[in-house]
């Protein structure tokens, strides 16, 4: 497994990206209304016209931002600890699917999907996760009202922890499982993204081993949903991390933040086609890992997660990418 040494953040390293009329984009730090309760290893997912600040190490309560009036407000707290997540929206509720609880290093897995109702502000039950199948810190995305599941850890942190490659699919309308070919490259601490009919799975690390914030994973894998294959991209990231954070922006696919080598990482890339490198972007102002993106018009935002390698500080602060004119 190659694992890159992270470059100083000099503005030299950064090369201009030129991308339909526009240059590298740039990341703001948003004053708003309110903030939401600081955490890690949390979820943050759009439904409808409000973000969901869900889960993370302890208990929390959920926080909804409007972007709108650019606020913050509180809904009750999470029934139980739910961290090491990728939420997903589907029908207008948030899924959580391969997550853990517990403390560190030997989390354990979440034996059955979690459903949060914005509209009642109240959790529900699916189905039993096939034990066979069940992990955490694994990738979660909607495709075609199905919610596919990708990578993961059983265990933890450390040698007695497993990351594995599989690939799964919930449907969460017949509350049924089903197992699918695994990806080419086991890995844990990443978020999926979806375009068109392809899926993505960047960044991520392999968790079970004595040193697993520097065992990280370059290759991008990409599931072809109209062919049911798997292909390993020609070119890897250009900054390996683990707890990195995946969108899609204007159709290209995005990757920010991240941990390993002693750091959190605010280094930005973008994909602009699967057979070309990685392009890098103006990083975040606040760097950062164990948090998720959101897409919405025409930008990139992310808040939580933490501000140095660890659990440590959790970051209350609001992010916004937009690309910016050429």
């Amino acid at each position: 497994m190659v694992s890159a040494a992270p470059l100083s953040l000099d503005n030299s390293i950064y090369l201009p990206v030129l991308h339909n009329g526009h240059d590298r984009g740039q990341w703001e730090v948003i004053a708003t209304n309110g903030e939401p309760t600081p955490r890690h290893e949390n979820g943050f997912v759009r439904v409808d016209d409000r973000f969901y600040l869900v889960g993370g190490r302890g208990i929390k309560p959920t926080n909804v931002y409007d972007p709108v009036s650019n606020s913050w407000s509180e809904r009750g707290d999470i029934p139980f600890e739910m961290h090491h997540l990728q939420a997903a929206a589907f029908d207008g509720k948030i899924y959580i699917v391969g997550a853990w609880t517990g403390g560190f290093p030997y989390e354990d897995n979440i034996d059955r999907v979690q459903i949060y109702d914005p509209q009642t502000d109240n959790w529900t039950e699916g189905m039993t996760i096939p034990p066979a199948r069940n992990r955490g810190s694994a990738g979660s995305a909607v495709y075609n009202d199905k919610i596919y599941i990708v990578g993961g850890n059983v265990g933890g942190h450390g040698p007695h922890a497993t990351t594995v490659h599989w690939f799964d699919v919930y449907d969460p309308v017949n509350d049924t499982w089903q197992v699918l070919p695994d990806m080419p490259h086991e890995r844990d601490h990443f978020n999926v993204a979806i375009i068109g009919d392809k899926l993505y799975a960047a960044g991520g690390r392999i968790s079970g081993s004595e040193d697993f914030p520097q065992n990280t994973v370059g290759e991008v894998d990409m599931y072809d949903f109209t062919t049911g294959v798997w292909t390993t991209l020609p070119y890897q990231l250009n900054y390996e991390r683990g707890g990195s954070m995946t969108a899609v922006l204007d159709g290209k696919l995005f990757v920010t933040g991240g941990e390993g080598f002693g750091q959190a990482w605010g280094e930005t890339e973008l994909l602009q086609a699967d057979n070309k490198p990685w392009q890098i972007l103006n990083p975040l102002n606040l760097p950062r890992h164990a948090s998720q993106l959101i897409e919405y018009d025409n930008g990139i935002y992310v808040v939580g997660g933490a501000g140095t390698q660890g659990g440590a500080p959790e970051l209350p602060e609001l992010e916004r990418f937009a690309l910016t004119a050429d």
